[in-house]
C-alpha cells in the first residue's frame, strides 16, 4: 500500500493495496467490501466519513491519529467497528491481507436537509476505534445484507440515514434538528432505532425498517 493514501470511496480508481470487491454506490455514500494490504506507518485519510468493520481473523493493528500525541496498538476483533471522520488522517500499520466491510458517508450527505448535521459536529468528531453501540452494528448488518442481494435504493438510503442519525446523536453536542424535504425527522429515527433494538435477535432486512416508517 502507498505509504500516504487519500481514499476517495466514490472514486472508479482506489490507491495501490486497496481492492474493493463489491460495491454500490450512489449520491451521499458508498458502501462495500474490500481487500486491505499489509502496510507500515502508512497514513490513510478519505473525504468520506468513514465505518470500518473487519471481518476476518484478528490482528494487531497500530493506529496514529496524526493529531494526537501517540499511537495505540490495539488487538482488532471481528466484528469491531472503526470511525475515522473526512479530512481525518490516521497513520496505521497492519501485518497481512485485511478483509473489510466500509460504510463511507459524504459531507455533503449528512449536512444536507436529509440527516440535517452540521459541519461543527463533524469537525468536532473524534476518530475512534472500536466503537460499541449495538444499533450501529446492526444497522451495519442491515446493510451488508443489501450488498448481497438486489436492494432497492431507497431502502440503502433510509438505512445510511438511520446511521448517519445515530452517530449525530453520539456525537453531537445537541439534538439533530428536524429533517425537511422527505427526511425521516428525528422522532421517526428514533421509533425506527427503538425497533432495531427490540428486535436485535430477529434477521431484520431493509424491507421490515421501511415498512416500520410507515
Amino acid at each position: 500500500m502507498d505509504i500516504h493514501s487519500f481514499i476517495d470511496f466514490q472514486s472508479d480508481s482506489l490507491p495501490r493495496g486497496i481492492q474493493s470487491l463489491r460495491r454500490v454506490r450512489h449520491d451521499g455514500y458508498v458502501i462495500g467490501r474490500y481487500l486491505l494490504d499489509e502496510c507500515a506507518d502508512t497514513k490513510l485519510g478519505s473525504p468520506q466519513l468513514t465505518l470500518i468493520q473487519h471481518d476476518g481473523q484478528p490482528f494487531m493493528l497500530r493506529w496514529h491519529p496524526v493529531d494526537q500525541v501517540s499511537a495505540i496498538q490495539h488487538n482488532v476483533q471481528p466484528g469491531q467497528i472503526h470511525l475515522t471522520p473526512p479530512e481525518r488522517i490516521i497513520q496505521v500499520s497492519w501485518s497481512g491481507r485485511q478483509s473489510v466491510f466500509i460504510v463511507a458517508l459524504e459531507v455533503g450527505y449528512i449536512t444536507g436537509p436529509t440527516c440535517g448535521g452540521t459541519v461543527d459536529i463533524l469537525d468536532s468528531m473524534p476518530a475512534q476505534l472500536d466503537i460499541k453501540g449495538t444499533k450501529i452494528g446492526h444497522i451495519l448488518e442491515i446493510l451488508k445484507d443489501g450488498l448481497e442481494r438486489p436492494t432497492h435504493t431507497a431502502f440503502m438510503t433510509l438505512a445510511c440515514v438511520l446511521l448517519a442519525g445515530r452517530l449525530l446523536e453520539i456525537f453531537g453536542s445537541k439534538p439533530m434538528p428536524p429533517a425537511i424535504n422527505g427526511g425521516l425527522g428525528v422522532s421517526r429515527q428514533r421509533r425506527i432505532l427503538s425497533y432495531i433494538e427490540a428486535h436485535l435477535q430477529d434477521d431484520l432486512t431493509l424491507e421490515r425498517l421501511a415498512a416500520e416508517i410507515d
